[in-house]
């Protein structure tokens, strides 16, 4: 076997950048700058206007003051200028043009009088301030010279600086292209998402994560694929592909079985090789050139898992290079474990994770599921945590080495509209309650949560299912006759009281652990609270959906008892009587004891 860094170098020594192209700008976002850009014109192009107003000789309203009574000039209007237009009426002495905000000077005006500063006329303008030479005007050239180096070479275009290409003239530019590149899913057991499935078939997530990986980092799938088990199919696909593409990504068939397609079609051919990298997932790997443009092709393990940790890990990187992109892997970020986390002898793993920051740094919390056929465990982790070969344990607290999957790691969750507020769905999590009590001797009669001799501890989980699970909460405020009108009026001192309530019921979904002892961390994949004034209290409903190993009940009870506690003092000033009654689960879905509805 060989080390993750050798299989890598060997990958980065084969790709290289294609040739520039020019591409419109609408084409260049995220690609990389192959020319010096100098500006085509100056920035302003001409005097304009930096407001609404009035276009005015400075010597004719100096002695305008608006703290000084009578001292306000009234000078007629003998023209008007709007953005695009031309100033053809100078302005003489004791003149004014009426001129919009970007609209160029006349000639002859040396300063702008805002309108705020003006009666607004239209015939004669009475101005009550007055101004200094130059004030509100924006000079030409002020911004950018013509002739000015704007961008260099080996610049990364995104939106600003497609602004300032746009601005300075350019319509197109020299650029590395996007590497085109096809994806082949291979198996006979493959069926397109959305068909339905016979015995031993499975839906083909593969081709489609590919694509959307290879959106992700910036190349274009020209081609999606699915074929079968035949090596002869293989072959024919690889050698079309290669004369139409810049890399071919295949998934599956690269392993020790029978039916391993891809390995046993293409290890003859003496420019891909097939080899055991010692990491975890992913062992299986092949790469090579393929056709007479030698063009890179990346054969990726068929599990889920494996295939997208093998593209994060050699695709990735490969692809970044032909783009001319740096770095080109992902940066590497320190992170503390919040549990222990076991890895594999003498093989580097690449653990999933939930990444949360706070002031003390990054934290990582690795996902339940780390085998390679677990989808929903990937789709829950946000980072990738990198444990080297010679390490076999790492405990709670210990530093370790970590990749961002999403940008800054903040995968953000939108909550519906009327609501205001966003908040981290992987930082949210859930509880888990208990009943019972423990006798004199200290035994407990049932408890989940308490040892026989008298101690908590937190429920294993891990060997329950996954499953969609849902609950509602409700709860309710008492309130003074006062505080409803206020609350209906929007005349609380405080502010929006309701919709304070509802952001903090949404925000403390995520503390629930810290909040309730004995809670187990999940994902929260939606969470909304709703508040209604009633004749004598505001009624609170909080709704919270997961799928996960074990109950959200206790996330919408916290949604619930925050937001109370939160429109309490909100309303304080108004009604010191203020109090909650009634919090209560009043409904749940999923999970093995069923579904279950108070009504």
């Amino acid at each position: 076997m060989i080390s993750v860094e050798e299989h890598l170098a060997t990958i980065l020594a084969a790709v290289r950048p294609a040739e520039p192209v020019r591409l419109p700008l609408s084409d260049c976002v995220g690609l990389v700058l192959c020319e010096e850009i100098r500006s085509l014109v100056d920035l302003p192009g001409f005097d304009n206007s930096a407001m609404d107003g009035y276009a005015v000789r400075s010597a004719d309203v100096e002695g305008a003051d608006p703290a000084v009574p009578g001292s306000a000039v009234t000078l007629p209007v003998v023209g008007e200028v709007a953005a695009g237009g031309v100033a053809t009426m100078p302005v003489a002495l004791g003149q004014a043009v009426r001129i919009m905000t970007g609209a160029m000077m006349p000639e002859g005006a040396d300063a702008i009088i805002r309108v705020e500063d003006t009666d607004g006329g239209t015939e004669t303008v009475e101005i009550r301030a007055g101004a200094a030479i130059g004030t509100s005007v924006r000079p030409a050239g002020e911004d950018v010279r013509i002739g000015t180096v704007v961008l260099e070479a080996g610049s990364v275009i995104d939106a600003r600086r497609v602004a300032l290409l746009a601005a300075t003239g350019h319509g197109d530019v020299l650029v590395l292209p996007r590497p085109r590149v096809a994806v082949v899913s291979t198996g006979a057991e493959l069926v397109a998402p959305g068909q339905p499935l016979a015995p031993g078939q499975i839906h083909d997530s593969n081709s489609h994560m590919l694509e959307a990986a290879l959106t992700e980092c910036g190349a274009v799938t020209t081609h999606r694929l699915t074929i079968g088990d035949e090596g002869s199919e293989v072959i024919r696909v690889v050698e079309e592909l290669a004369g139409q593409v810049d890399a071919i990504i295949t998934s599956g068939g690269v392993s020790m079985g029978a039916y391993d397609v891809v390995k046993e079609a293409l290890r003859d051919s003496g420019t891909v090789d097939f080899v055991q990298v010692r990491m975890q997932p992913g062992k299986p790997q092949g790469f090579g050139t393929v056709g007479e443009r030698r063009v890179p092709l990346f054969a990726l393990p068929g599990n889920p898992v494996s295939s997208y940790v093998s593209f994060e890990v050699f695709v990735r990187p490969a692809l970044r290079t032909m783009m001319g992109l740096r770095p080109a892997g992902r940066p590497p970020l320190k992170a503390r474990l919040t549990h222990q986390l076991g890895s594999p002898v003498g093989r580097t793993q690449i653990a999933r994770a939930v990444a949360v920051r706070d002031e003390a740094g990054w934290h990582a919390d690795p996902v339940w599921g780390q085998a390679s056929h677990f989808v929903a465990d990937l789709s829950r982790a946000n980072a990738f945590l990198i444990v080297p070969a010679d390490v076999t344990q790492l405990a709670a607290g210990d530093e370790v080495e970590m990749w961002l999957l999403d940008g800054d790691g903040a995968r953000l969750t939108a909550w519906p509209a009327d609501l205001e507020a966003e908040a981290e769905a992987d930082l949210d999590a859930e509880a888990e309650g208990a009943g019972g009590a423990v006798d004199a001797a200290g035994s407990s009669r049932g408890l989940t949560h308490v040892r026989a001799d008298g101690s908590a501890h937190m429920v294993d989980i891990s060997a329950k299912d996954v499953t969609a699970r849902e609950a509602s909460a409700a709860g309710r405020v008492l309130l003074s006759p006062q505080a409803v009108t206020a609350l209906r009026s929007g005349g609380v001192p405080k502010g929006d009281a309701l919709a304070v309530a509802r952001i903090a019921g949404i925000q403390a979904v995520k503390r629930t652990p810290e909040l309730i002892p004995l809670a187990h961390p999940i994902a929260v994949h939606g969470v909304s609270v709703d508040v209604d004034v009633d004749v004598d209290a505001v009624e609170i409903r909080a709704t919270v959906r997961t799928a996960d190993r074990t109950g959200i009940e206790m996330e919408a009870l916290t949604a619930v008892t925050v937001a109370a506690l939160t429109l309490i003092d909100m309303v304080k000033s108004v009604d010191r009587h203020a109090r909650i009654t009634d919090v209560r689960v009043v409904a749940k879905s999923g999970g093995r004891s069923g579904d279950w509805s108070e009504s």
